[in-house]
């Protein structure tokens, strides 16, 4: 086919899909591409198009960037074609497969790494790396990869891409919760800009005060400050108003949703709501799922927040299956935490409890998956040593052959004193795989201990599992056959009975299998058990209010025997309270920063703790014995004006 056919053919596509162009920007560089008479211009002003990536659909911008490498003929090479795999590469970030983007990513630092005459498209690919492990969660990774990025900038003095760098960077710490670190990062990057914002540096000045703008959300949530609140909303609208006068999309909702979640803090609910709103229209736009998803969860929780219960539902399903269609399991488990939130604020309890335990089976599965990962990167490490020390042993063996060689050659002194350091090394060497061969031998034995001590408590959980709790489940569902003749009142009494310490036994078995098959418990592992502990009672109390509190910073975790002790305790406290204290509410409340501590508190009658100790109660007993186990301070106190509060935290030596 001629270049004429070809340029007559790309106008078509170009004119059939004007309408649905994203921005007036992306309309007009378009028409130029239309316009185009040569390769040339037409590769130049398609990858003009490609610019606009941030506004751009992953299916528009892999379709612009492969007509690109299409006008560049076989040269593989060629600048125009390296640029189009980068664009192509970026499209598969949006449409969510970051796997090959890597791929391409990696290739391409591997070919272009030391050629000067494409510096900008080898920082370009070390940004998309970044970009890649930023969205799969991958911190470390992230910041490496802007720290290199930061490297070759400084290297080709690109003031563009040091600032893009310091951006990827500041922004790594800022959702690693180190909000003070990611807003120096922030203003030393605008300070280089120096108020000089020229269309070179427009779209990374938006970046930044995206940044800002969540660093400061960040402050206020913690802190209630109303001086943070003020700076989020001014960076965030700074966002907008760059993101429209540029026509950037990506900038535009992430400036529109961070306003609209400060507005909500701020009590200005419905233009909370239109931000929110707007932002996630302009996000189905660029048609990024991830973005989308986390989108709808914001969204969602500030519905469950206004009690607007039916559209938060009904977004919580439509997340559920983008996130399901992308498998990815933190994103459905976010879900089912707004889920429940707008099912828990209008009283839906049972719904409320159904949420959260498809939540804490996806966080068991996620935390699986987590283990798995982990020991692959420890074999693959392990590996890596063990090249590391093949390697080193070759170079000691190569210096030693080298010393017996120039020893010949020398004086006998020379020799004596090289025999010296080479029996020397020798000696050394062995002293390291003597001190090598102990480690191991004491991992392996560690390990062996830990393996059987896992083994028999799995076994314990299957034996419970196969053989009590079969029999319980079969003592609860034959005592649902019985049905007693007389109408003796003490019978029928006596069947209620079995039947709920029937259903009792069943639902400690269960508590307890659920400890022994894991290996440690983090807190809000606990705190979801704890929760779906009281779904399951709450409709024995119907006039009580039972509610979870958490403030976890720090989600310490815990051996299995620990976190089975805390469990019970908590349990055997909730029950006291429920069954003695004749309140209207109890609270538990879970916190964790430098230390973690757990309050039971209920607005009963009180009780002396001192008494009721020394008169031996069980359920008391059993909950000090449990604490001392477990090295924790439990006390009792009164509440004002009345009540009880349990609390249970570790013992400070």
């Amino acid at each position: 086919m001629s270049f004429c056919c070809k340029a007559i053919l790309l106008v078509f596509v170009l004119l059939c899909n004007y309408a649905y162009s994203q921005t007036s920007i992306i309309d007009s560089l378009k028409k130029r591409v239309a316009m185009a008479t040569t390769k040339e211009q037409q590769a130049k002003a398609l990858l003009d198009v490609c610019q606009q990536k941030y506004s751009l659909t992953a299916d528009s911008l892999y379709q612009h960037a492969s007509q690109v490498k299409k006008l560049g003929g076989e040269n593989p090479d060629g600048r125009n074609t390296i640029l189009a795999d980068y664009y192509i590469a970026y499209s598969m970030v949006i449409n969510s497969r970051e796997d090959s983007s890597l791929k391409m990513t990696n290739y391409y630092l591997e070919k272009l790494k030391g050629n000067k005459t494409e510096k900008e498209a080898y920082m370009l690919f070390l940004q998309l790396k970044g970009i890649v492990y930023y969205r799969t969660n991958r911190t470390k990774e992230t910041i490496d990869a802007y720290y290199s990025l930061l490297s070759a900038a400084q290297e080709y003095k690109d003031t563009l891409f040091i600032l893009i760098a310091q951006r990827g960077i500041s922004l790594s710490y800022i959702l690693n919760g180190q909000d003070g670190e990611g807003l120096k990062i922030t203003h030393s990057a605008s300070q280089l800009i120096n108020g000089r914002v020229g269309d070179r540096y427009t779209e990374i000045y938006g970046l930044l005060q995206i940044n800002a703008a969540i660093s400061y959300l960040h402050l206020h949530q913690s802190s209630g400050l109303l001086l943070y609140a003020d700076s989020c909303e001014y960076y965030g609208k700074s966002a907008i108003e760059i993101g429209r006068k540029t026509e950037n999309l990506f900038m535009l909702c992430q400036g529109l949703l961070v306003t609209g979640v400060i507005k909500s803090y701020k009590k200005e609910m419905a233009a909370a709501e239109k931000n929110l709103h707007d932002g996630l229209e302009v996000r189905k736009k660029i048609g990024d799922t991830l973005y989308i998803i986390s989108d709808m969860i914001v969204l969602a929780s500030f519905y469950a927040n206004t009690k607007q219960v039916e559209k938060g539902v009904a977004l919580c399903h439509i997340a559920i299956e983008l996130a399901h269609k992308r498998k990815s399991l933190g994103l459905q488990s976010s879900i089912y935490n707004a889920l429940a939130e707008n099912y828990k604020s209008v009283g839906r309890y049972k719904e409320y409890g159904e949420a959260l335990k498809l939540q804490m089976a996806i966080k068991d599965s996620l935390n699986l998956k987590n283990s798995t990962d982990e020991l692959k990167d420890l074999e693959i490490k392990y590996d890596l040593q063990k090249q590391e020390t093949t390697i080193i042993q070759q170079k000691l063996n190569i210096t030693k052959k080298n010393y017996w060689l120039y020893g010949s050659a020398i004086f006998t002194l020379m020799a004596a004193a090289i025999f010296w350091l080479a029996f020397r090394n020798y000696r050394r060497r062995q002293s390291i795989k003597m001190t090598l061969a102990v480690a191991e031998e004491k991992r392996i034995a560690t390990q062996s201990i830990k393996d059987a001590e896992e083994q028999e408590r799995k076994r314990i959980a299957a034996d419970l599992h196969d053989n009590l709790g079969v029999y319980a489940a079969s003592l609860s569902s034959n005592i649902s056959y019985l049905h007693p003749e007389s109408n003796d009142v003490q019978t029928v009494n006596a069947m209620q009975e079995l039947q709920h310490n029937s259903n009792a036994i069943i639902s400690e078995l269960n508590d307890t299998i659920w400890v022994l098959k894991k290996d440690a418990l983090s807190l809000t592992a606990i705190s979801d058990r704890i929760k779906v502990f009281i779904s399951r009672i709450n409709k024995s109390y119907p006039g009580i209010n039972v509610e979870v509190k958490e403030k976890i910073e720090t989600d310490f975790v815990l051996p299995s025997s620990q976190a089975f002790h805390l469990y019970r305790i908590v349990q055997e406290a909730i029950n006291n309270s429920l069954k003695h204290s004749h309140g209207k509410n109890v609270i538990v409340e879970i916190t964790a920063g430098t230390a973690w501590k757990v309050i039971i508190e209920d607005d009963g009658k009180g009780f002396n703790s001192a008494t009721s100790l020394s008169g031996g109660t069980n359920g008391l007993t059993n909950m000090q014995e449990r604490s001392a186990e477990a090295g924790w301070t439990i006390e009792w106190k009164g509440r004002q004006p009345n009540g009880t509060i349990t609390s249970i935290h570790p013992t400070i030596n």
